[in-house]
């Protein structure tokens, strides 16, 4: 008994430590064996007996150019720079929108091969006709870029709305009348791999959180655009509640019996600051309308904008309505959570400069110490969904899959696919 709960524990340890130098090669890129110990802790005897594993199932490999260009003349051997093999895996990605379903392709070191994009009327659709769309618009993807099945690793998918992460189902998103809509269990069963499936915006605050130690244990991401999102890392994790559907932030009730939201219930954030709300306070006389059929431009507001800055008196309500209802909602969070800092993404934060007094309004409410949590617009040229659903895949690579010590017939496969020939 003691034995078996020994031989469990030894290999719990070697699979932390495994997990601890992947996810260190991720983070800072090529290291020697001597700065891999320096970054984890570890000691050398453990990081050679690790490296030489995962040398030999083909994870990571030495990294000649990068050891040359950083050699220096010394006495003894050069410092031999480790990095993740790209060869080691190929991740499927998949971001569901309003009438989009983008498809996207990587290697393990994070390049993207390959994308696709599928326009298609998502609201019309059944739960069961998406479900063979989505598969069937795979596969395709998958053939055209003459990628075997077997060769993907695992797929992500993120979605705007409210997602169930354990069922890996989508509960509600402004992109479909049917609800829910199963995703995971369909592409698991064509294509045969693991499928995550995950929220947008929690995404973006995922891969920002493995990224940058500097932004702290607790911040949060807010998205502002077509919808408002919410990402929230607490004490060094991704806040999903019990099935992955918590933060939703854009339909806390900012006035009671107000305006109609796209998810049916009245007087949401979103209602007033979404595009689509403050586009409808701006133009009048569209409160009947229902949510769905306004849907602008980013053009349209980009007009809007301009006409607010120009002083436009209902233009210039409108943004400060969505101000006021962001900065509200935020205090909120802010006298629950207590976020280092939050900082803001997506299209909306090019008019920030019209929402920004209702915004820094609200949180002054919630600096009972005198201090608010830093604001800051992330300046990233990035596609940050597309970076934060592959963020995703690697955690889960690296930190259970490949964490574990890969078989024979797994390195084969692996060697395989690195012989295949590469996509552009």
């Amino acid at each position: 008994m003691r034995t078996t709960r020994n031989k469990a524990d030894t290999e719990l340890v070697r699979q932390q430590n495994r997990s601890l130098v992947l996810e260190a090669l991720r983070r800072h890129g090529p290291l020697a064996s001597i700065e891999l110990g320096s970054k984890t802790g570890l000691s050398p005897a453990t990081i050679s007996a690790i490296t030489n594993d995962m040398l030999c199932e083909r994870l990571i490999r030495m990294d000649e150019e990068e050891t040359a260009r950083t050699r220096r003349p010394q006495r003894g051997r050069p410092k031999v720079k480790l990095t993740l093999d790209a060869n080691a895996a190929l991740i499927l990605g998949i971001s569901i929108s309003h009438n989009l379903i983008r498809f996207m392709l990587a290697d393990y070191c994070g390049a993207v091969r390959a994308r696709k994009a599928v326009n298609l009327e998502t609201a019309t659709l059944s739960a069961d006709e998406f479900a063979a769309l989505l598969t069937d618009c795979a596969k395709s993807f998958l053939s055209e870029n003459a990628v075997e099945i077997s060769h993907i690793a695992i797929a992500s998918v993120t979605c705007q709305g409210s997602v169930d992460t354990k069922r890996g189902e989508i509960i509600w998103s402004p992109a479909f009348n049917a609800r829910p809509i199963a995703v995971a269990a369909p592409l698991e069963e064509a294509l045969g791999v693991q499928c995550l499936v995950a929220n947008d915006t929690n995404a973006i605050a995922h891969l920002l959180h493995v990224e940058d130690a500097s932004l702290g244990t607790s911040f949060a991401v807010l998205y502002l655009g077509s919808g408002i999102g919410l990402g929230l890392i607490v004490n060094n994790a991704l806040l999903e509640g019990t099935d992955g559907s918590a933060s939703e932030f854009g339909h806390m009730v900012w006035a009671r019996n107000g305006a109609i939201c796209r998810c049916g219930r009245r007087g949401c954030i979103e209602a007033y600051a979404a595009d689509f709300g403050i586009f409808r306070s701006a133009e009048g006389g569209l409160e009947g309308v229902p949510p769905a059929a306004i849907a602008p431009t980013k053009a349209e507001m980009h007009a809007l904008a301009a006409r607010a800055r120009a002083g436009e008196p209902q233009a210039l309500a409108a943004f400060s309505q969505a101000g006021a209802a962001i900065g509200d909602g935020l205090s909120n969070l802010v006298m629950l959570l207590n976020p280092q800092r939050i900082l803001l993404a997506g299209p909306g934060t090019a008019h920030l400069d019209l929402l920004e007094k209702g915004l820094k309004q609200g949180l002054a409410h919630a600096a009972t110490n005198g201090d608010s949590p830093a604001l800051t617009v992330l300046d990233d040229p990035r596609d940050l969904e597309e970076a934060g659903l592959f963020a995703l895949a690697y955690t889960r690579l690296d930190r259970e899959n490949f964490a574990k010590r890969v078989s024979v017939e797994e390195v084969a496969a692996r060697r395989e696919n690195s012989m295949a020939p590469s996509i552009v």
